[in-house]
Formats: C-alpha cells, structure tokens, sequence
C-alpha cells in the first residue's frame, strides 16, 4: 500500500465525523422545520417549540431560512410571545418579492403588520397592512384576506384614535361580506363599526349599526351575537344618559342567559344603571346577585357599591364587613393573577426543558450514528485487507462444498436404486407367494398383465361359470394374506370390529389387486354391485369421508 492511500485512510474517519454531524444536524433541522410547517396553523405552540429546537438555522439555503423566519415570528405572535424583532420576517420579505411568491409575500406582510400591532407601532402596522392587501391577486378567494387585512387596520386605526378612517375600514369589509354567507362575520363587523361610530361621537348612527347586528342575530337564532349588540347598545343608551333603554336593553340580555358565567356581569351592569336611575332598593338586589357570582372582578365592584350604599344608609357595621370581604376579594383577584403569571412562567420553562430534552436527544443520537459509523467504518477496513486471503478459503470451501454434494447425491442415487431393487424383489416374492394359492390361475387377475388385460381376456374360454370359492380356499387366502402383508387381518379386525368376515375376506381380495370383473365372478354380482360394496364399506365400517379416498387406495396404505 502506498504512503498516499495510507494518508488518505488515517484522515477518513475525522472527515466522516465532520459529514455525519453536518449532515445529521441538517437533516434534523429540516425535518423540524417541514414539521412546523404542518402544524403552525393547527398547533402554534407546538410548532413553535419544534422551532425552537432548531440549532442552525444559518445554514438554511434561502427558501428555508425565510420559510422559518416566517414561521417562527408567525408561530411567536399566535402563542402570545414577542418577537425580538422583525429581521427574519423582512428576509422572508425580500426573498418573497424577489421571487414572485405573491401569497408567501401577503403572509409575511400580514405577520410584519401583526407584529408592529403586538409592539404598539400602529402607524407601522397600517402601513404593513396596506401593503399586504397589495399584493393579493384579484381572486375570489382573496376577499377573506382583504377582510383580514381592512379590520386589523380598523383597530389600528381606532388605537391611533382615526376613528374617521377606521369606519371606513369597516365599511370596506361590509362590502366585502355582501357576497358572503358569513353572517356571523358581518354581525362583529357591524358591531365593530358601531364603536368606531362611538368614538367619532357619532352616538346615533352606532345605535344604527348596532340594532343591525341584532337584526341579524335575530334572525339567525344566535344567542351569542344577540346578548353582544344588546350590550353593545345598553353602553350605548347609558352614554347618551337614557338610563331607562339602557336598563331595558340589558334586561332583554339578561333574559338570554347564554352564558352562566355573563350573569354576574350583567347583574353589576343592571345594578350600576338602577343606582344611575336613583333606584337604591332595586341596585342593592342586583349588587348581591352580582356577588353570588363566581367572577371575583365582578364581586370586587359589587362589594364596594354595597360598602357605600350602607354607609349612606347608616349601617356602619355592615358597611365595615362588606369593605372587609371587598379586601379578601380584591387579595384573591391579586392572588388568581400571581397564579397565572406563575402558570405562564411554568409554561416558559416547560418549553425551555422540552427544547432541551429534544437537543440532548438528538446530540445523543448524533453519538449513537457517529459510533456505528465509526463500528461499518473499522469492520469495512477490516474486511477489506483480509478480503484477499478469505478469497482463496471461500474458493476451496466451495469446491468442497460441491464436491461433497456430488458424493451425497451419488449416495442417494444408490439408495434409490437399491429401494428400487428391493421393491421389485418384494412385488417377486409376493407374487410366488400368490402363486401358491390354490385357487391362484383362477382369478385371471392375479396373473395376467393389465396392460395385456383385455386381450387375454378375451381368449379365456367362457364357460358361463362364476369363480366358485370353497371352505379351504377362504382359508389359504387369508393364510397367504397374512405372510404377504404381516398383521393386516389383525389390524383390520382390532381398528374396525365391526368388520365381519366376509368383509375381512373382501377386503383381502382389494389388497390383492383383484379387479372388478373377477371380484364380480367370486360374488356372482356385477361389477355395479362391488363397487357400491366398496363405497358402502369405505363409509359405513372404515368412516372415510374424503371423496379423493377410495378403498383400494385407502387399503393398499395399511
């Protein structure tokens, strides 16, 4: 072996170490990445922890490291965390554009939009935004993204306090819905609508927009949308200082009940407009309805509007003991929140611990394929120096091997002859034991050929007579029986007792081979007769029931 082939052998494994963890990790990270794509719309959570897990997302060729930019900022926003920014998201961008991609750019607007929205950047966001609603080709599927893209920009615009413009974001995706049979969208958009009209101080037209909404909540029997715009216009009523439609609408909700946990919060509403009415009776009934409710909020404001309300009263005590139950209400409220910021911190880390589970397993195995390569690698070497000396074994081996296969099959060539022999000479010694029967050259069967069978018949002389059997012949031909075939009359009699004599003798003459018309001359019957014979004693006394089975075969076998 030359010094270069011994160079290059003792640098192979280092180089198919570094191939195996390049290869591995890339593998791994795309696989990761084809699996947060199939779960990013239907398990955000989960996708997001898939990339997360991610370790080199520089070496993503440029589709995938924008499809994971788009990804992994989308995924972020849906579950409620923050971005640290919004570089990956404008990479998708850029690549998206430069390829044509126009509905992968529209996702990537859209989420840099949403993204500015989580961050308070509303300007931005409108932008964002608008600039997707650009890129949608005019489809009719691209309506529901227009709707997307018109109402973000509506809240944005609310938040920007351009409540001008958010009704005209509003009134673009009702136009949108025209076409719709999405009645429930365009009852939230109405709604939507009558608060941008709200904040314009446009009190009567959002009045307007809301009896819409419940208009069409009616008449689509949908609780849910009909307790909102009843809401939606008791606050409404309330601000325009008309206590009386205000306190009718929110009765007309209360009357819904659609929601167990929404009465608490529609009896303190009632109870804060009868209080508004000067109606103290009819307010202190609905404050504790509001406290017997399980949203403890609710209870918090209740309580310190019974507080007040016995103080005016004179009632110090109570007034003392409601403020009290107030205070334990408002540390349980501050309780539930340190409890839920607690969970959310439990849930971080969860995913922090889950992420780290999947890298160590992953980095394990890496070890695992890095040892059974290292294992092929070292046995493959082997193999191959000694490959040449096994050549020659594996050679002579072979040639053994067939030499020794032609010997076994010389042996059994012999045996089959020498059985073949000892048959013949069995069928030999039978048949000179046959030949001593008496009544032997009787029976034409027993000595005539059967290929020569029919002609031979032929030439016997008919002498009209049957094959008479006499006492001595029944008994030589069980004698000879027994020295042909040793035990088979013993056998018979001992597995079938029910065999009679003249069936035992019968069924010698089958073991002899005797023939049909012969066996009809013995029984002076025809041959029809001894063939029924042979069904019915197959059947009846030895119990055959397989039709492929006759007797002279099921004979012969004993």
């Amino acid at each position: 072996m030359s010094l270069r082939h011994s160079f290059v052998i003792r640098y192979i494994p280092v180089i198919m170490q570094l191939l195996l963890f390049s290869c591995g990790d890339a593998y791994r990270d795309q696989q990761l990445l084809h699996e947060a794509g199939m779960l990013s719309d239907s398990l955000p959570a989960d996708a997001l922890t898939k990339l997360q897990a991610v370790n080199n997302s520089e070496n993503f060729k440029r589709p995938d490291y924008a499809k994971y930019g788009l990804l992994l900022t989308r995924t972020m926003l849906m579950t409620g965390n923050r971005p640290p920014s919004d570089s990956l998201v404008s990479f998708a961008i850029a690549y998206y554009r430069e390829t044509n991609d126009s509905t992968a750019l529209f996702d990537a607007l859209y989420t840099k939009a949403m993204f500015f929205f989580s961050t308070s950047k509303y300007d931005s966001a409108v932008h964002y935004f608008a600039a997707a609603e650009n890129v949608i080709s005019p489809e009719v599927s691209g309506h529901h993204k227009r709707i997307r893209t018109q109402g973000m920009s509506g809240y944005a615009n609310l938040y920007l306090g351009r409540t001008k413009a958010a009704v005209k974001n509003y009134r673009t995706v009702l136009n949108l819905l025209d076409g719709e049979t999405n009645t429930e969208g365009k009852v939230y958009t109405l709604l939507d609508l009558a608060q941008a009209y709200k904040y314009d101080h446009a009190i009567e037209d959002a009045i307007d927009m809301c009896r819409q909404a419940l208009a069409i909540a009616e008449k689509n029997h949908a609780p849910a949308q009909q307790s909102v715009a009843l809401s939606r216009l008791s606050d409404l009523y309330a601000d325009r200082d008309d206590f009386e439609e205000a306190l009718r609408y929110k009765k007309q909700e209360h009357a819904l009940r659609v929601n167990r946990e929404d009465i608490p919060t529609r009896n303190l509403a009632q109870a804060m407009l009868f209080d508004k009415q000067n109606q103290p009776d009819s307010a202190r009934y609905y404050f504790e309805q509001a406290i017997q409710g399980n949203d403890p909020i609710v209870a918090d404001i209740a309580y310190g509007f019974l507080s007040n309300w016995y103080e005016k009263q004179g009632l110090h005590e109570k007034a003392f003991g409601t403020f009290w139950k107030k205070q334990e209400t408002k540390q349980h409220i501050e309780s539930n929140i340190r409890m839920a910021a607690l969970e959310r911190r439990y849930e971080s880390e969860r995913l922090k611990n889950e992420n780290n589970r999947l890298k160590i397993e992953q980095k394990e195995k890496d070890i695992l394929l890095l040892a059974i390569l290292l294992v092929v690698f070292a046995v493959s070497v082997t193999l191959f120096f000694v490959f040449w000396r096994q050549k020659k074994n594996r050679q002579a081996l072979r040639l053994q091997t067939k030499a020794r296969e032609l010997a076994h099959q010389n042996v059994l060539l012999k045996q089959q002859q020498e059985i073949s022999a000892l048959r013949e000479k069995e069928a030999l010694l039978r048949e000179s034991l046959f030949r001593r029967i008496h009544f032997f050259h009787r029976i034409p069967s027993l000595h005539i050929d059967e290929e020569n069978a029919g002609e031979l018949y032929e030439r016997l002389p008919d002498t009209g007579n049957k094959i008479r059997m006499k006492e001595t012949d029944w008994a030589e031909l069980t004698r000879s029986v027994n020295e042909v075939y040793p035990g088979f009359i013993e056998q018979l009699k001992t597995q079938y007792p029910s065999l009679t004599d003249d069936d035992l003798y019968f069924c010698c003459f089958v073991k002899m081979r005797v023939n049909l018309q012969d066996l009809s001359d013995i029984y002076c019957v025809t041959k029809s007769a001894i063939t029924k014979r042979k069904y019915r004693l197959k059947t009846d006394k030895f119990k055959i029931t397989e039709k492929h089975t006759d007797l002279d075969t099921f004979l012969q076998d004993q």
